[in-house]
């Protein structure tokens, strides 16, 4: 309508019919990545975001890390025998290459949420 008075009948006739094509389509762009996002939850695949210490991502689905399921262990043992969170990032750094803080490693530990890293894993020795 390049130009053209809205405010008379017609103009607002046109805009309310293109408004509501316009909303139409929104809400079917929605339902679409709604089933599409249900698909992949069932089949298993990754839906996006951090991925949480101890998981890594294999052919589009999360799979455990043996390396880092293995500090996970290491890491609650340690904090059940009394060493602080401070001690375990240290502990982290130097044993097994992986830059966590101390923040991190009492989030992944408390379980009440995952919590994604992105970090470049040294060779473990």
């Amino acid at each position: 309508m390049g130009g053209e008075d809205v405010c008379n009948g017609i103009g607002q006739l046109v805009f309310t019919i293109l408004s509501a094509v316009a909303e139409q389509e929104r809400g079917r762009i929605r339902e679409r990545i709604a089933e599409a996002k249900e698909r992949q939850r069932s089949n298993a695949h990754y839906q996006g975001g951090n991925i949480a210490f101890g998981y890594r991502l294999e052919d589009g689905k999360l799979v455990a890390d043996d390396v880092q399921q293995k500090c996970l262990s290491v890491l609650r043992k340690k904090r059940l025998a009394g060493a602080s969170y401070r001690q375990l990032s240290q502990y982290v750094a130097h044993e097994w290459g992986m830059e966590l803080s101390h923040n991190a490693i009492r989030v992944i530990l408390s379980g009440k949420r995952k919590f994604g890293v992105s970090i470049t894993q040294a060779e473990v020795h």
